[in-house]
């Protein structure tokens, strides 16, 4: 039987992507997912010969992907920042969901809202300092504060909740990618294998020309539908954060690159400051 890097290896040469496993074996994405990731430690034998039968056929339509180098999936654009997938029967924007996001290729980084797919072009040198030193920070001053809440950066999927929804599961129409996200203690069941779910107690996003519009519109509405209680932007172009505070007496106020922001949900324990980053 091959190993898991043969099968990681031979998945690359057919451009498979997991979704497409998924189908031809029978076994189910997450599945798939776990195995080939190397998250499952122990998979069953039925799974992996399942798995290993796909690979080691080289079939019309994955040797049409490999010598390709590529696989079924193209994006087309639709506008500056979004676009939907060109596919053998393809849907139309809007009509998109987990279960598209999870057949795409590995290597693309999107984020699915309402059920439209947005490009994620690579960051810039200065989104990435910005990004360092604002975890930096919350890292430093959340910990030390021991106040039980966790940071994470970029890349982590979030499935946010569908507020619409009577019970779980989250909204199936909806991942998103916040750059910062913080979840605290009341929240840690949230935190799954493969992405978050549910919404998180904070999250910043660092503005750019391509995410603008999409930052300052879209996810503001969903952040906060979906029970985020507070939401940074954070401008670089003009050394401004607006920061939003939701719940029962929402507020927004905007701060300089030079001030000491206060994280409101760590109740004045921790601050960031983006003067120098």
């Amino acid at each position: 039987m091959m190993t898991i890097d043969e099968m990681r290896r031979r998945k690359a040469e057919l451009g498979l992507t997991y979704g497409k496993i998924a189908m031809l074996s029978g076994i189910p994405v997450g599945t798939v997912q776990k195995i080939l990731g190397k998250i499952t430690r122990s998979p069953g034998y039925g799974a992996m010969e399942a798995i290993e039968r796909v690979l080691r056929q080289d079939t019309e339509e994955g040797s049409m992907s490999g010598r390709k180098g590529g696989n079924a999936f193209s994006g087309v654009r639709e506008s500056p920042d979004s676009y939907h997938l060109e596919t053998t029967g393809a849907k139309e924007a809007g009509n998109y969901t987990l279960e598209d996001h999870l057949a795409l290729p590995d290597e693309r980084r999107v984020e699915l809202i309402d059920g439209v797919f947005y490009d994620m072009p690579a960051p810039s040198v200065r989104h990435q300092r910005i990004l360092g030193g604002i975890y930096r920070q919350l890292y430093s001053g959340i910990t030390m504060a021991e106040t039980g809440c966790e940071v994470f950066f970029a890349p982590l999927d979030v499935q946010l909740d569908d507020p619409d929804q009577k019970k779980p599961p989250c909204d199936v129409r909806t991942i998103v990618e916040p750059d910062v996200l913080v979840i605290c203690e009341d929240h840690k069941d949230q935190i799954g294998e493969l992405r978050v779910y549910g919404a998180p107690d904070f999250v910043i996003e660092i503005l750019s020309p391509s995410t603008r519009k999409k930052d300052m519109t879209l996810k503001l509405g969903k952040y906060e539908k979906a029970g985020v209680r507070e939401y940074w932007m954070v401008d670089p172009d003009r050394e401004k954060v607006i920061v939003y505070t939701f719940g029962e007496q929402p507020d927004v106020t905007i701060y300089g690159w030079e001030d000491k922001i206060p994280v409101g949900i760590s109740d004045g324990t921790c601050s960031v400051c983006l003067q120098g980053v």
